[in-house]
C-alpha cells in the first residue's frame, strides 16, 4: 500500500477505531451489572477524551430516572444522597433536564458550558458535582436506546479534554454509535441476569418439588402401612383415634365405641376386627334397635326346638355364630333391660345359654359395643345397668364428630366424590367453587355418614364429565347450621402444653387455608408470618 493511500484514514481515525473496538471488547465481557454499567461510562469517556460521566436508566414504575453509575478521572464516583430525576410534572412529559431531555426527545444534546446556558435544569448536575467533587463544565448528552425497548435512560459525558469548541460532529457521531452498542450489552446482561435468576428459582421451585414429593410419597408410603387405610382422616382428633385402635389390636379387650350417629363406629369396629389376630374368624354385626326384644334375644342366643312356637328345629344364636371371631353390638345403649342381664353373663363367664336350653356352651368371641347414647345418663336414669356399663367400658374410644375434624372434610369430599362417581359410572371434574364453599361451610350434624349421602345425591344429579354445582347440593339453608365454627381450645387432661399448643396452631392453620382459598402467600400474610415458615408448619403438622 503507498504512503497517499495509506492517508486516507488519518491517524487520529484509526486511534479512535481502535478505542471503539477496545471498548466494545470490553462491553462484551461484562457479567456483573454493576461493573458493567461502570465500563460503559468509563469507555465512553476513554473513546471521546472526556474527563468524566454519568449514566441514568429509567425506572419504569417509578417513572424516573436514576444514577446508576459516574466516573471521574477513570475511577468510580459515588452518588448516595442524589435524588432520582423524576420525568413527569403535573401529568406532563419533563424534558427540561438534559436526562429527561434525551429521554423524550431521543436526540443527542450539547452544551459548551453548562452554568452558563438557561435552557437546561442544572440542578441534578449541580448536585452531582457537590457529592463528587467534579466540576462540570461540557456536556454531552445521548440517548440511551435499548433495541426494541425504545429510549431507556441518558449516557452524559463532560469536560472534553481538547476543549475544541464547538464539539466536532465525528466525536458526537463515535459517542452515538457506540451508546448504541452499550445499550445493546446492557440489555444482554440484563436479560442473562434475569435468566440466571430465573434458572435459580426454577432449580429452588424443583427441589421443593422433590422435597414435596418425597414427602407425599413417605405419607402415601406410611398410610399405606397403616392398618386402617379404609378410614379417612388425619386431623389430630382422628390420629388419637387411630392410636386408641392399634391398642385394642393386640388384645381381646372389650371395645365400647362413643360418638354421635353417622361418625363411623362401624367402620371403625369392622377396622378393629380385620386387623387383630382374630380376622380369620367371622365378623357379626348387630344392631339393637333393629329387633324387638323377644326377637333380638332369640337372635342373640339362639334357641332350641320347641322353645318357643314356631321353633320347629335347633338354631344357633349370633354370639355362637360369632366364635373366635368378633360381635358387634350397634346402638347397645337402647338394648332392652332384661337381655342386659342376659348379656352381662355372657361376658362374665363366657358362656352362651339358648332359649329353651339348660346347658350353656363355652365361646370365644370379642365384643365391640356402640352407642350414641350416654350410658352414664342411662345408668343413672335406670334404663342401663351399671355392672354392663363397666364390662362394656374396658376400653372406650370416643368416635369425633365431623365439625371437629378440621381439615378431614376435604379429604372425605374427595373419597366420596371418586367413590360414589365410580359406583355410577360417571367422570366428576370436581366442585366448583361455590359449591366447594359451601360443602365445606356445612356443620353436618348427620356426620359422615350425611356427608357420603350429599355426594351421592350430588353425582347422581350432576352431569357426566361436569362439575359439582351448588344446586346440586340438597343441603338445608338454614345459616344457623351450615356455619362452622372453629374449635376453641380446652384444656385436655394427660397433654402437655406443647402439645395441646400445637394442636391448636393445626386447627389454626387449617382453618386460615380453607378461608384462603389454600393460598400459602395469602395465608402466611394473613398470620403475620413468612411463607417459608407457613410451608416448614405445613409440613410439620402435616396438613
Amino acid at each position: 500500500m503507498s504512503q497517499q493511500e495509506a492517508q486516507v484514514v488519518p491517524a487520529e481515525g484509526l486511534q479512535a477505531i481502535r478505542r471503539f473496538a477496545a471498548a466494545l471488547v470490553t462491553l462484551s465481557n461484562g457479567q456483573d451489572m454493576n461493573e458493567l454499567l461502570f465500563h460503559v461510562v468509563l469507555s465512553a469517556c476513554q473513546l471521546v477524551d472526556a474527563e468524566g460521566g454519568t449514566l441514568y436508566l429509567l425506572d419504569h414504575f417509578e417513572q424516573c430516572l436514576h444514577l446508576r453509575a459516574g466516573v471521574f478521572g477513570n475511577t468510580k464516583t459515588f452518588f448516595d444522597g442524589i435524588m432520582p430525576i423524576p420525568l413527569f410534572k403535573n401529568g406532563k412529559p419533563d424534558a427540561s433536564t438534559l436526562p429527561g431531555y434525551c429521554v423524550f426527545v431521543d436526540r443527542p444534546a450539547y452544551v459548551p458550558d453548562m452554568y452558563r446556558q438557561t435552557a437546561f435544569d442544572q440542578q441534578s448536575i449541580s448536585d452531582y458535582d457537590e457529592l463528587s467533587g467534579f466540576r462540570t463544565q461540557s456536556v454531552l448528552a445521548l440517548p440511551f436506546r435499548c433495541q426494541g425497548n425504545g429510549t431507556v435512560g441518558a449516557l452524559l459525558l463532560a469536560n472534553f479534554k481538547n476543549g475544541v469548541k464547538p464539539l466536532p460532529q465525528s466525536v458526537e457521531e463515535i459517542a452515538m454509535i457506540f451508546t448504541s452498542q452499550a445499550a445493546i450489552a446492557v440489555e444482554n446482561t440484563r436479560l442473562n441476569t434475569e435468566n440466571r435468576k430465573l434458572i435459580d428459582v426454577l432449580h429452588y421451585t424443583n427441589c421443593q418439588l422433590e422435597d414435596e414429593n418425597i414427602f407425599l410419597k413417605k405419607r402415601i408410603e406410611s398410610r399405606s402401612a397403616t392398618p386402617f387405610p379404609e378410614i379417612i382422616g388425619a386431623s389430630p382428633v382422628m390420629r388419637r383415634v387411630f392410636h386408641l385402635m392399634n391398642k385394642a389390636l393386640g388384645n381381646d379387650a372389650t371395645v365400647l365405641l362413643k360418638g354421635e350417629t353417622g361418625t363411623g363406629k362401624d367402620v371403625v369396629a369392622v377396622a378393629i376386627h380385620h386387623n387383630s389376630k382374630r380376622k380369620a374368624g367371622p365378623f357379626i354385626a348387630q344392631n339393637c334397635t333393629a329387633l324387638p326384644e323377644t326377637l333380638l334375644e332369640a337372635e342373640l342366643f339362639g334357641y332350641r326346638r320347641g322353645a318357643f312356637t314356631g321353633a320347629i328345629t335347633d338354631n344357633k344364636g349370633l354370639i355362637e355364630h360369632a366364635n373366635h371371631g368378633t360381635l358387634f353390638l350397634d346402638e347397645i345403649g337402647d338394648m332392652p333391660l332384661p337381655l342386659q342381664a342376659k348379656l352381662l353373663r355372657v361376658l362374665e363367664d363366657r358362656k352362651v345359654r339358648a332359649l329353651g336350653s339348660v346347658d350353656g356352651k363355652t365361646v370365644n368371641v370379642r365384643f365391640i359395643a356402640a352407642t350414641h347414647r350416654d350410658l352414664q345418663e342411662r345408668v343413672k336414669a335406670g334404663l342401663f345397668r351399671e355392672d354392663l356399663y363397666y364390662r362394656l367400658a374396658v376400653f372406650p374410644i370416643d368416635m369425633p364428630p365431623l365439625r371437629e375434624r378440621n381439615g378431614d372434610i376435604i379429604l372425605l369430599l374427595d373419597h366420596y366424590l371418586r367413590r360414589h362417581a365410580k359406583m355410577h359410572g360417571k367422570t366428576i371434574t370436581g366442585f366448583s367453587p361455590k359449591a366447594l364453599d359451601k360443602l365445606l361451610d356445612y356443620e353436618y350434624p348427620g356426620n359422615v355418614r350425611e356427608l357420603g349421602h350429599v355426594l351421592e345425591r350430588a353425582v347422581l344429579l350432576c352431569e357426566d364429565q361436569g362439575k359439582i354445582l351448588v344446586e346440586h347440593l340438597l343441603l338445608p339453608s338454614d345459616k344457623s347450621v351450615t356455619r362452622r365454627n372453629a374449635k376453641v381450645p380446652t384444656y385436655n387432661h394427660g397433654q402437655t402444653l406443647k402439645a395441646q399448643n400445637e394442636e391448636f396452631e393445626t386447627s389454626l392453620i387449617r382453618e386460615a387455608l380453607h378461608v384462603h382459598r389454600g393460598n400459602q402467600t395469602v395465608t402466611a400474610k394473613a398470620l403475620a408470618i413468612s411463607r417459608r415458615t407457613l410451608i416448614d408448619k405445613i409440613r410439620k403438622y402435616r396438613l
